[in-house]
């Protein structure tokens, strides 16, 4: 039987990383693409922790060789019928500030690399019997931010190129393209992305977790469609720029520089990403600002790795958590489902000079009712919750010992 291959650029990461899971445990064999080898490395581990298989093929989509290449290795390895292109990068700074190379580069990446993706999927599509193209886009390619000059000229761009492409396909039974918007999802690009103005990047609120967007792209490769905008705010941001645009050009400037960027700076200059591969490890994917939580365990560490590890007593500890990132002896990255939304935890285990470890718990919501909180009041009810998994994580490890302490 012909294998179902699907490729994904910015596997590594973010969107791309989510939506390769989710492709490898439906049976895919999934193509990841990207410049970070150890990205693509981590994605591959993800993928066949989920039951899948996965291939890494290191590409910069500036290279249309490079890309060509990609699609040729998903080509021979069974019939390509899906492709998600979630591949940029992002630098922040006035137009002026940003140097030539910078901003030409991430025009390159963002939306030249975009058209190369096209090119090599629809000539793959042709001689195979056709496929879903779905493309990761965003707010701001349909409004203007002061500071982020060439992100939004190459999601403008990206935009007009997937409308083009749908128009041109349309009634073409073997191409179907689909556009994915997002507004601030909370993923790598902004702490990889370059900047000049002195201060780093953030995701915007209202902040969604990288899980909304990859089910959204999930959803148009199942049903395909024109264009799905991922959270409602999207539209009125739309709909403000283009009902009052005199004040939507007033307040844009003071609001991007309170909600998408950091407090503060003195930042050094930094092309960030852009130009070279910058790895982002998993222990900086944590949600930003959400409080640690400790106990002591009086069990090994690898005692609670054992339950961290088994996918029985996890769910048992944590119901509906699914394993996002995992180093052994380190640390493991979970998503799980809280009252308040979708919530994302770290889990650090140390272990200490005795029979006994000391267990860290990071967690934040990062999608649903709970983001409109106030991060510190949400911390406040997030840090009794983390209180309560780790007395039952103490449980499920300590249990084995008190059994052999009482035979």
């Amino acid at each position: 039987m012909t294998a179902r291959v699907a490729l994904v650029t910015g596997a590594g990461s973010g969107i791309g990383l989510s939506v390769a899971e989710r492709l490898a445990a439906q049976g895919h064999v999934v193509v990841l693409v990207g410049r970070g080898v150890p990205a693509l490395e981590r994605a591959r581990a993800a993928c066949e922790r989920v039951g899948g298989s996965a291939m890494v093929v290191p590409a910069d989509v500036r290279d249309a060789e490079a890309v060509r290449s990609a699609f040729e290795t998903a080509a021979s390895l069974g019939r390509l019928d899906a492709v998600v292109h979630s591949a940029g990068v992002l630098t922040y700074g006035r137009f002026e500030d940003v140097p030539a190379e910078v901003f030409e580069a991430a025009i390159d990446t963002t939306l030249l690399g975009t058209s190369r993706v096209f090119r090599e999927a629809l000539r793959i599509f042709r001689s195979s019997g056709g496929g879903r193209f779905v493309v990761v886009g965003s707010v701001l390619g349909k409004v203007v931010v002061p500071e982020m000059s060439s992100y939004v000229t190459a999601k403008w761009g990206l935009h007009g190129l997937v409308r083009t492409l749908q128009v041109e396909h349309r009634g073409d039974p073997d191409v179907e393209i689909s556009l994915v918007s997002p507004g601030g999802v909370d993923t790598p690009i902004y702490r990889s992305s370059g900047t000049f103005s002195g201060r780093h990047g953030r995701p915007p609120e209202p902040v969604a977790g990288p899980d909304k967007a990859a089910d959204a792209v999930m959803a148009c490769l199942e049903r395909p469609r024109r264009e799905v905008d991922l959270t409602w705010t999207n539209h009125v941001i739309v709909l403000g720029s283009r009902l009052l645009p005199w004040l939507y050009d007033a307040a844009v400037g003071p609001l991007a520089s309170r909600v998408a960027q950091q407090a503060g700076r003195g930042v050094e200059p930094t092309a960030g990403n852009v130009l070279e591969p910058r790895d982002v490890p998993p222990e900086v994917e944590d949600p930003p600002g959400s409080l640690p939580v400790r106990r002591t365990v009086a069990a090994p560490a690898d005692r609670v790795w054992e339950v961290l590890a088994d996918p029985a007593r996890l769910q048992q500890w944590l119901p509906g958590a699914r394993v996002h990132e995992a180093e052994d002896g380190r640390h493991l990255v979970l998503g799980a489902q809280g009252a308040a939304g979708p919530t994302r935890l770290r889990v650090e285990v140390e272990p200490d000079d005795g029979p006994s470890c000391t267990v860290t718990i990071r967690q934040d919501v990062v999608d649903g009712p709970g983001r409109v909180v106030p991060r510190l009041a949400r911390q406040g009810a997030v840090v009794v919750r983390s209180t309560l998994a780790l007395r039952r994580l103490a449980d499920l490890a300590e249990a084995p010992q008190r059994d052999l302490g009482s035979a």
